[in-house]
């Protein structure tokens, strides 16, 4: 799928279409970047590189479901520039990781 960044295409396989890149689809990438950044601040000292890009690749996921489907969907809210949602989702995000993870042991804290 060299072509993707050219086309906006998948060469092949079971998923052809199009792939929407527009403006209003980066910028909603950099809201859901923000949200990670939020989070990251809650766990920073506490995690692995690589536990920060699994927790990234979930938040991101959780972050459109939680935006697209409760706030808006069911909720009904409105937020007129998301930044509600953005540090609502990623401050509890990251607190509820940072409580998932625990305290250090003795042994790493030491």
């Amino acid at each position: 799928a060299p072509d993707l960044p050219c086309t906006g295409k998948l060469a092949g396989g079971p998923w052809t279409h199009a792939v929407l890149l527009n403006v209003q689809a980066l910028l909603q990438g950099n809201f859901a970047a923000a949200a990670v950044l939020i989070s990251f601040g809650a766990v920073i000292g506490k995690v692995t590189p690589s536990q920060i890009v699994v927790m990234a690749v979930v938040e991101v996921v959780l972050y459109s479901l939680n935006k697209e489907v409760l706030c808006i969907g069911l909720f009904g809210t409105l937020d007129m520039g998301g930044t509600i949602f953005i540090h609502l989702f990623g401050a509890y995000f990251g607190l509820a990781v940072a409580y998932m993870l625990g305290r250090p042991d003795e042994a790493e804290a030491g």
